[in-house]
């Protein structure tokens, strides 16, 4: 369990709780904003399905290995997350934190997979009928938003110090996955960043309601407040993906066929990097109360 730090006041919890609205509110825009410029202009559709059609440039075996990836995210792997994060709040005696991570989390696919249902489609260029999509909306990708609410949901649920720790290693697999749905060609790359936004903004929108009211200052890990440092983990952590890329896509094949592929592929990496430690960041020296030790809200 986190110590209590008693040199932060109730103002510090507040104000994070304000940084997690906006938050939530940019990452709504940005989904609504890439929603409109993918999925209804000819451009947008053009990149999509252009980025989806270079991927076969990696070569069958490197799509086959995308697959793989994502052939571990199931009804059976879900259930086993939601088990864990339940069994996490019990041990640290915050039951309330793995509720609401189990709820969210659950409330988020559901969201994701109603909004691919609902969201119209136009086609409106002839790549779309080379994809296997053939003019489907699948905005926003269940795979990504699943593979990001999961360690949105794991930050939730556990104790403030641990958070950075389990940022690093979660944003490598969230980073994985994600980048797998455009690689094995299952979504396009829109439905990717669209998966990520929607739990970023589920996630920091619950935890804002949350946070004045059952939150309240923690000691924090050592580096966790250090931005410089952080944003120098972001950029190695991306740059060790980008250089994946020029692994996963042969030498030969870095011609044009393949710029709207290796750039999706980046913006994927991009976006779940910024979403993922701006979020642990917000929460690095909070953590939920006891129940039995429980405070009045924050006003």
């Amino acid at each position: 369990m986190s110590d209590i730090s008693s040199s932060q006041s109730p103002d510090e919890t507040r104000n994070r709780a304000r940084q997690l609205r906006a938050l939530a509110l940019w990452s709504a825009a940005f989904f609504g904003l890439i929603y409109l410029l993918a999925v209804h202009t000819t451009l947008g559709q053009e990149w999509d399905d252009i980025a989806v059609l270079e991927r076969i440039t990696a070569g069958e075996q490197r799509v086959d290995r995308a697959k793989e990836i994502l052939d571990n995210i199931r009804i059976g792997s879900i259930v086993l997350a939601l088990g864990i994060l339940l069994a996490i709040g019990l041990w640290r005696k915050r039951l309330r934190a793995g509720i609401t991570a189990v709820l969210t989390f659950s409330g988020t696919i559901l969201l994701a997979e109603i909004l691919k249902s609902v969201l119209p489609r136009q086609e409106l260029t002839s790549y779309d009928a080379l994809t296997i999509f053939r003019g489907l909306n699948t905005f926003p990708s269940g795979h990504a938003t699943i593979a990001t609410a999961s360690v949105l949901a794991l930050i939730v649920v556990s104790a403030a110090r641990a958070r950075p720790w389990i940022a690093l290693v979660g944003v490598i697999g969230a980073a994985a996955a994600t980048w797998a749905t455009l690689a094995a060609g299952w979504h396009r790359p829109s439905d990717t960043i669209g998966g990520i936004l929607l739990a970023t903004a589920c996630f920091s929108g619950v935890v804002a309601w949350s946070l004045p009211r059952h939150w309240r200052p923690a000691a924090a890990a050592k580096f966790s407040g250090n931005l410089i440092r952080v944003g120098a983990l972001t950029l190695g952590l991306l740059a060790v993906v980008a250089r994946l890329i020029t692994w996963w896509v042969p030498s030969e094949n870095w011609q044009l066929g393949s710029t709207l592929y290796v750039s999706s592929s980046l913006l994927i990496l991009i976006t779940i990097g910024i979403s993922i430690l701006i979020f642990t960041r917000l929460l690095c020296d909070q953590d939920w109360t006891q129940r039995s030790t429980r405070e009045p809200p924050v006003s």
